[in-house]
């Protein structure tokens, strides 16, 4: 058989094809994507709270609510909030409920008032 540029591309190409196969098996067969398993994984002891979210949503009628949950928790490793606790001026220490204020100014007055413990 005469060895041309045509035949040694096709089996170029064949020898690329029986490379990429297995990782695309591998990869096709995650249940999850990799950040939601990052996502999962970072979770800790809630992890199990998630994973039932994501089961509640698995079903086909729900695909965009699930896919909806699948951004979310992806994305929750990159949010968080922070607890502070605050000593009133009497020495009270306690965290603010700033829905009890009237105005955004009232909220500030308030919070300048108090010491970051």
């Amino acid at each position: 058989m005469k060895r041309t540029l045509k035949n040694m591309a096709v089996a170029t190409d064949k020898y690329k094809t029986l490379l990429w196969l297995p990782l695309l098996i591998v990869t096709g067969c995650s249940q999850h994507s990799v950040p939601l398993d990052l996502a999962l994984n970072m979770a800790g002891e809630n992890r199990p709270e998630l994973e039932k979210v994501l089961a509640y949503y698995s079903s086909p009628e729900d695909s965009l609510k699930y896919r909806a949950a699948c951004f979310l928790i992806e994305n929750m490793p990159y949010h968080f909030s922070k607890i502070e606790n605050y000593q009133s001026s009497d020495g009270e220490i306690y965290r603010p409920d700033i829905s009890r204020f009237s105005s955004p100014e009232e909220v500030e007055a308030h919070c300048d008032s108090l010491i970051l413990l």
